[in-house]
C-alpha cells in the first residue's frame, strides 16, 4: 500500500477557506477510498507565500510514495515556483494528489493540465465582474 503524507493548510487559498480538521476528514478518507495508507498531515505556517512546510515535505519524499493536499489551489500562485515543486515531486518518481479535484499528478503533462486548472480559476473572478 503507497504511504501518502497529507499538507494542509490554515491560511485562504484563492478567497477559500476550509478548517484544518475538515481538511485532514477529506484527505484521510480519499486515501481509504483509494487504497493509500494516509500518513498525518504536514500544515503550512499562516503566512502570506509561505510554503516551508511543503517543501519540507517535498525534501522528504524518500519517506513516502507522495503528498495529498486538500485542494490544488493550496499550491503556490506563482506558476514558476508551483512548477518548479511539482517538477521535484516527479523528479524522485513520486506524485502530488489533489484530493477535492480528485487529481494525480505523477507526468510532465499533468503538470500542463494544473497550469491550465490555475488559469481558469484565476480569469474567473475577472468573468464574474464583466457579467454584472
Amino acid at each position: 500500500m503507497k504511504k501518502i503524507k497529507g499538507y494542509i493548510t490554515s491560511k485562504p487559498f484563492l478567497s477559500e477557506r476550509v478548517p484544518q480538521n475538515v481538511q485532514n476528514l477529506f484527505l484521510r478518507n480519499f486515501c481509504k477510498i483509494n487504497g493509500y495508507e494516509f500518513l498525518l498531515s504536514g500544515t503550512e505556517y499562516s503566512m502570506k507565500n509561505s510554503f516551508h512546510i511543503l517543501e519540507e515535505l517535498i525534501y522528504n519524499l524518500d519517506q513516502y510514495d507522495g503528498i495529498a493536499a486538500y485542494s490544488v489551489f493550496q499550491l503556490p500562485e506563482k506558476s514558476s515556483y508551483r512548477s518548479k515543486l511539482l517538477k521535484k515531486i516527479l523528479k524522485e518518481k513520486k506524485m502530488f494528489l489533489c484530493a477535492i479535484e480528485n487529481i494525480k499528478i505523477e507526468s510532465a503533462s499533468d503538470v500542463k493540465y494544473i497550469e491550465t486548472l490555475w488559469k481558469i480559476k484565476k480569469s474567473l473572478p475577472k468573468c464574474f465582474k464583466s457579467v454584472s
